[in-house]
């Protein structure tokens, strides 16, 4: 985890600081459930490496000598356990002597603290050796954070189709993944962590499901390269509706490539959405999309209880199939918006009965409601990230109208080791269940398939491009495209969706533009 660096000067303050909040978080709850201050018992821990040792370990010398701490509450009275890290932190620049006199000020301070020699270095985190696969969230998410193999086990379990039990499971595996203990965590960091709310962990609960659904589905990542990125952003989904468009899977995640002009928090950038396809037994049918974001920072990301990636879930349900899709993706976003308004407006536990009331008052109970603070936080969060969210989202309609329209310019790409006889066999069959065995058995065996799209298109693009002799690329300003459902069939009885696709007008050629529509066959 990233440490605190606290330079040896500042070192008294600094213990001073942290007793300080300590005792204010300690004594923070209603009054009326303390019957006197609790004081906090603290345990300093120190351990201290010097250059000889750093230089041995092949570490870099050039700060001197290092110290390591960390503060312990030993009386804690959370139901986590009576011990718990408060702080952890190191001082560089230092001299055997000048550690062991600080450790020595500690324990001869007023602050109360019980100090212990480690003697023993605890070691560092082992720096992370980022894949090529960890573009895509999915793979990025099995690869560093210790919960990802729960959550891929929970999906196949329930195959992609959670109960309620199962979602307890998965909030579960988050906040106690196998082989971490929140105790190592130091409580100070987690308690002031400006992205960690209850509604920010119930989002990671959401997109925890998504994810469970897509490694249920055989881990159907669809790769949307930029160039096909660029021409949704001026194709306008006005003229379709959600029941028009199909989701190869019940669970995929669309990849577009990080969306830095759309990030609102330097520490996260939009970059692609799980996307899951719901079909009642009564025929009614909903679209779920969760928008995901890669992290600045790879260290700071598995620090994933303290910075909580901001995650957006958006559904369309029956009553949007048949709105145009670019209308539905608008209303619902401000129906959301307009709920949390009015939370932040109600006046607190308007809901509760007089009973109640009198319930708690008579056993000396006090009612505090936080849902006007939780939803006022999540609305101040939301607000700046509407646009965004908004373009995330006619991205992610646009790449499914694509999807739907052309599934024959997705090409399939399969890791080199992935096993031959089971690529065989998925190819022999179109038995859509067997299908979705095999690629489940694969996904469980830890292959992923890339579906790259766009292929054909780009290479009829740049034909375009040459023969009219304009630089794709260059161009003044686009002409907008969007979507329109051709007839087709015997008598044109049948309807298939058919993109007129965003044209360029060039730079070079201020008159003419690259030539024609075009029409992919679908």
């Amino acid at each position: 985890m990233p440490i605190t660096h606290v330079a040896k000067e500042d070192f008294e303050d600094w213990l001073e600081q942290l007793a300080d909040e300590l005792w204010a978080h300690a004594n923070s709850a209603p009054e009326s459930s303390i019957e006197e201050p609790l004081l906090p018992e603290m345990v300093l821990r120190a351990c201290f490496q010097s250059v000889s040792d750093m230089a041995k370990l092949g570490l870099p010398t050039e700060f001197g000598g290092r110290a390591q701490f960390d503060i312990w509450w030993t009386n804690c009275p959370s139901r986590q356990g009576r011990t718990l890290m408060w702080e952890r932190w190191e001082c560089w620049n230092l001299t055997r002597a000048e550690y062991e006199s600080l450790i020595a000020s500690a324990g001869e301070s007023e602050l109360g603290y019980e100090v212990v020699d480690e003697k023993v270095w605890r070691g560092d985190e082992p720096p992370l050796k980022p894949l090529a696969t960890w573009k895509y969230h999915p793979e990025r998410m099995r690869g560093v954070m210790p919960f990802a193999a729960r959550v891929a086990e929970i999906g196949r379990q329930c195959r992609g189709s959670p109960s309620v039990n199962e979602l307890n499971l998965l909030a579960q595996a988050w906040s106690q993944p196998p082989g971490y203990s929140i105790i190592h965590r130091p409580l100070r960091q987690r308690i002031n962590s400006p992205s960690r709310n209850s509604r920010a962990t119930t989002r990671i609960v959401d997109m925890l499901v998504f994810n469970a659904v897509y490694c249920a589905n055989g881990r159907q990542v669809f790769d949307i390269p930029q160039q096909l990125s660029d021409m949704f952003r001026n194709t306008d989904v006005d003229d379709i509706t959600a029941e028009h468009i199909r989701v190869p899977y019940p669970g995929i995640y669309l990849h577009f490539g990080p969306q830095s002009h759309l990030a609102a928090d330097p520490a996260w950038t939009p970059e692609g959405a799980y996307i899951q396809e719901i079909n009642a037994p009564d025929g009614d049918r909903a679209l779920q999309f969760c928008i995901v974001s890669a992290p600045t920072d790879l260290d700071r990301y598995r620090e994933f209880d303290v910075n909580i990636e901001p995650v957006y879930v958006q559904a369309l349900g029956p009553q949007h199939m048949k709105m145009a899709l670019g209308e539905a993706v608008e209303l619902v976003l401000a129906e959301k918006m307009q709920a949390l308004r009015k939370q932040v407006s109600d006046e607190p536990m308007a809901n509760l009965d007089e009973a109640t009331h009198k319930l708690a008052a008579n056993n000396g109970v006090r009612l505090v409601s936080t849902q006007g603070s939780r939803a006022a936080a999540e609305l101040a969060g939301l607000e700046p990230m509407h646009r965004a969210y908004l373009e995330m989202l006619k991205l992610i309609v646009n790449s499914l109208a694509y999807l739907t329209a052309y599934p024959k310019d997705v090409e399939t790409v399969w890791p080199k080791n992935t096993s031959a006889h089971l690529l065989r066999d998925l190819a022999k069959t179109d038995n859509r269940n067997e299908q979705r065995r095999i690629q489940s058995r694969l996904a469980a065996l830890g292959f992923t398939p890339v579906h790259l799209c766009g292929r054909k298109l780009a290479a009829e693009l740049d034909q375009r491009a040459a023969a009219s002799g304009a630089a794709g690329t260059v161009a003044a300003h686009w002409r907008r495209g969007h979507w329109r459902r051709q007839p087709h069939g015997p008598q044109n009885m049948q309807r298939k969706l058919v993109w007129l696709m965003p044209t360029l007008v060039n730079s070079g050629k201020s008159t003419e533009e690259v030539p024609g529509h075009l029409y992919m066959t679908s």
